[in-house]
């Protein structure tokens, strides 16, 4: 029964990290002033801009592109920002926020704790149960083996 258990929570363990792995953990935050920086520079190459503050895009580092997140009070309301990405032609999309999904946003940015929650608290419960479930098998036999005891 041990063993199981282990093999179980080896199991869980390795889904856990292959679902954390598949949140964009290359994405780079930058601060607004080095993405203003960047896109001075020629480094971004684009842009995805929506109305709740959040700014997505790709970014050239040492020649080889990198995804970026950073955040800028409503940008697609901002001439000054909008100006400066066309002059220095970047490719900008203005998105809706319902078009990223939950799992992006809960796993992007300031939500990333939350994020983790969605997916830890239901291996635990199962750990939770896969214990307690141990144990009533344990206390379930000890009963057993001493009926089997008494009628002897």
């Amino acid at each position: 029964m041990n063993t199981r258990v282990t093999k179980v929570t080896a199991l869980l363990g390795l889904v856990l990290m292959f679902s954390l792995a598949a949140t964009d953990p290359l994405d780079e935050y930058l601060r607004y002033e080095e993405f203003v920086e960047a896109v001075k520079s020629g480094q971004v190459v684009s842009v995805e801009l929506d109305e709740f503050s959040q700014i997505d895009g790709v970014y050239t580092v040492g020649g080889a592109e990198q995804a970026f997140h950073t955040y800028h009070a409503d940008p697609r309301d901002d001439p000054l920002l909008l100006g400066l990405l066309r002059e220095k032609n970047v490719n900008i999309k203005l998105a809706d926020e319902r078009e990223r999904g939950l799992y992006s946003n809960v796993f992007s940015g300031g939500f990333a704790f939350v994020g983790c929650l969605t997916i830890l608290v239901p291996i635990l419960t199962l750990l939770c149960v896969l214990y307690i479930n141990r144990k009533v098998s344990l206390v379930l036999d000890l009963v057993s083996a001493n009926e089997a005891k008494e009628k002897d």
